[in-house]
Parts: C-alpha cells; sequence; structure tokens
C-alpha cells in the first residue's frame, strides 16, 4: 500500500478516479443509513489511490456503504474486505448487508467476510491480520466510536487510513445528541483530511492516517471516555477491557475502569448531573422498609448504581411474574396485595410501561403504601 502522508495527495480524494463510481446504479439501492455521492467519492478516492490489501470495515447495516467499497477494490485480487456489525438483522427478517450480493452476485467468496452479531473488540485478534485501511460507520453515540478505534488501532499498520463516517451529525436522536464520531476525529492524533466540499465549513466525513504520534498520544482518546457517555454499550463492555489489558498501559485499562463506572451511572440515572457524594449521601437515607416493584431494565440499573456508590443494596424487591426469582443475585418476592399497612412503606415502581405502573399504583395505594413511579422522584422525596 502507498503510504503517502495524507496531507500532501496530489488531489482532493473525492475528485480522484470518480468514474469508477458509475460501474453501481446507486439509484436502486437503499438510500437509508448510507453516504453522499460526495461521501462515495471521498472513500472511493482514498482507496482507488492508496491501493490497500486488507480493508476493514466497521457497520454495515443493509451494506450500501460495503457496496460502496468493494466496488473500489473488485478489480485488485489481492485486496480483500472484513466487514463488523454487532448486529444480526436490520430489521426482522432483513440481515445485516443484504444488498451486497444481490450488487455482486458473482462476489468471490475470498473477497468479503462478514461477521454479524459481533463487536469488533471481541474478534479484532482472532482475525490473525493487520490492516492498511478501515472505515468506521457505527453508532455515533459516545462512547462507541472511541471504543471502535481503541479496538481496532493495535491492528492497524502505521500509515494506514481510518475513514469516519458522520463527523458532523449533530442531531439529537433517542440515545442523546450523535456526536461522537466528531469527538474521536477531534482528539485522536494523526494526519487528518477532510473533503474540499464548496459552501461547507463541516464536512459529515473524514480521514485518520495511523501515524507513529497516534500511538504516542493514543491516551487522548483514553481521556475522551471521561466526557459523558450517552449510551452505555454493557455487551461489549468485558471485550473492550479485554483487549485494551492485552494492547493497552495498565495505566489506560485503570482509566477505561473509573470511566466506564461512572458512566454507568451517569447513562442509567438518566440525568446529566453525576456527584458521587450526593449520591452516596441519598443511596444511604433510603428508608431499609422501602419496597423496589419491578425486576426488569430499570431495576437492574438502580442495583447498577448502588454498586458504584458502593452502597449495600439492603431493600425487598417486588415482581408479579413468578418466573423471576431473582435478579443481579438478589431475591425477588412475588408481591403482597392482600396486605393492609398503616406505616406508609415507600414503594418504588421501575416498570416502564405507564398502563401496568398506574394499575399496581392503585392497588398499593389502597392498602396504604406511599407509591412514587420514578426513582428520581422518591430520592427527591427524602
Amino acid at each position: 500500500m502507498d503510504i503517502t502522508n495524507l496531507n500532501e495527495l496530489p488531489m482532493q480524494p473525492e475528485k480522484f478516479s470518480t468514474t469508477w463510481l458509475e460501474s453501481v446504479d446507486w439509484s436502486k439501492l437503499p438510500e437509508s443509513a448510507s453516504m453522499t455521492m460526495e461521501e462515495r467519492a471521498f472513500v472511493n478516492g482514498l482507496i482507488r489511490y492508496y491501493n490497500p490489501t486488507e480493508v476493514l470495515e466497521l457497520g454495515v447495516n443493509r451494506g450500501v456503504g460495503t457496496i460502496n467499497i468493494l466496488n473500489s477494490i473488485i478489480d485488485k485480487p489481492e485486496s480483500t474486505l472484513v466487514s463488523i456489525d454487532i448486529a444480526e438483522h436490520v430489521t426482522k427478517g432483513v440481515p445485516v448487508g443484504e444488498e451486497v450480493l444481490r450488487a455482486f452476485p458473482g462476489l468471490p467468496a475470498n473477497k468479503w467476510k462478514l461477521i454479524a452479531g459481533k463487536d469488533a473488540s471481541e474478534v479484532m485478534e482472532s482475525l490473525g491480520k493487520t490492516f492498511d485501511f478501515a472505515v468506521i460507520d457505527t453508532a455515533h453515540y459516545h462512547p462507541i466510536e472511541s471504543l471502535n478505534f481503541l479496538s481496532i488501532l493495535p491492528f492497524m499498520k502505521d500509515g494506514s487510513i481510518v475513514v469516519v463516517h458522520d463527523t458532523n451529525l449533530q442531531i439529537l436522536g433517542d440515545n442523546g445528541t450523535a456526536f461522537a464520531a466528531r469527538l474521536l476525529f477531534s482528539v485522536v492524533a494523526a494526519n487528518k483530511l477532510e473533503p474540499d466540499l464548496p459552501g461547507r465549513d463541516l464536512t459529515d466525513i473524514a480521514a485518520i492516517q495511523i501515524t507513529p504520534d497516534t500511538r504516542k498520544y493514543i491516551g487522548n482518546v483514553i481521556d475522551a471516555l471521561f466526557h459523558p457517555w450517552e449510551i452505555y454499550p454493557s455487551s461489549i463492555i468485558s471485550s473492550v477491557r479485554e483487549l485494551l489489558q492485552k494492547n493497552y498501559p495498565q495505566s489506560f485499562l485503570e482509566k477505561f475502569d473509573t470511566a466506564a463506572s461512572k458512566n454507568r451511572v451517569f447513562v442509567a440515572s438518566g440525568q446529566r448531573t453525576y456527584n458521587e457524594s450526593v449520591m452516596i449521601s441519598e443511596y444511604n437515607a433510603i428508608p431499609s422498609n422501602t419496597i423496589f416493584y419491578g425486576a426488569g431494565a430499570a431495576m437492574r440499573n438502580i442495583l447498577d448504581r448502588f454498586d458504584t456508590a458502593g452502597v449495600p443494596f439492603r431493600h425487598t424487591i417486588w415482581d408479579q411474574s413468578s418466573s423471576i426469582n431473582e435478579i443481579a443475585g438478589f431475591h425477588v418476592a412475588i408481591p403482597d396485595f392482600e396486605t393492609q399497612t398503616n406505616e406508609e412503606i415507600p414503594v418504588v415502581i421501575t416498570i416502564k410501561n405507564k398502563d401496568i405502573a398506574a394499575e399496581v399504583r392503585a392497588k398499593l395505594e389502597s392498602l396504604g403504601y406511599a407509591v412514587f413511579h420514578e426513582f428520581g422522584s422518591f430520592l427527591d422525596s427524602l
């Protein structure tokens, strides 16, 4: 692969080998979750110029971006693509990467390897290779792109190119503001390049070239993990941690553990403030006779928060389901809807379904319990 400095290319990538894009009828492909033609040209130009042999893609969805990468290497017998997506299906009945074989029905089996249902942190080591080009187009909610980059860096060659998509996706989604790609691009030490598109101050795609400084100052990306997380990716925390333990200094692992621990509470709380001393004080002030109703995900988050704060959980947990008898090692009991109480015992309902919660609340209040539907409102009452 050519290792020309990314900042010394003879022309902008989006202007290089653009006719190659015409071999795909893009109008027949889904528009959702895909790049613009300018962004495809940027990726295509970089691949056509650098001629990578081992290409990596994180984030596949239907496979429209995958088609662009494969189209750019289709005439290069030595070039292959590995695509990884943590999901197995885009929607029910629609597998990840479904468009690829439709676009390339004669694609050689050794040209493309799809790994669905796994995160990069779980499989990079087992691939047994190093890469000279990568495209990251994953969740866009912090810390995902930073964790993606930390996971692949030990397996990227010096001089390799990493393209990051949606670097200007300043939208408010279900999990917050999708700024993760721009944050990664901002903090990583590397040669960097963005398309030169008239009339745009910020573009939505960018390239990073791995240099010795990238590895020397990778602590910048570790430190970025202390920026509040928009989501807590519980399913990959252990695999990312294992990868960090094998490939990075112990001090980085300790920082990761601290950032993950604090952000687990931050995300679970649904709040945008976090003060450990205040939290410890509040949790210790919860009356010992408090009952928590519901043994689902919200209750697990509450238990996580107690654990992180170092406050023992000594309260009763109720759930109507007879099939649930424990959660995170704590006993779950069947609720008592018969006995009247005159003590105003507090009950915190952790069920998200408003109709079910309202029904449970009415029953418990009729028995004399002091009922709260949200954990936050219960803490405010203390």
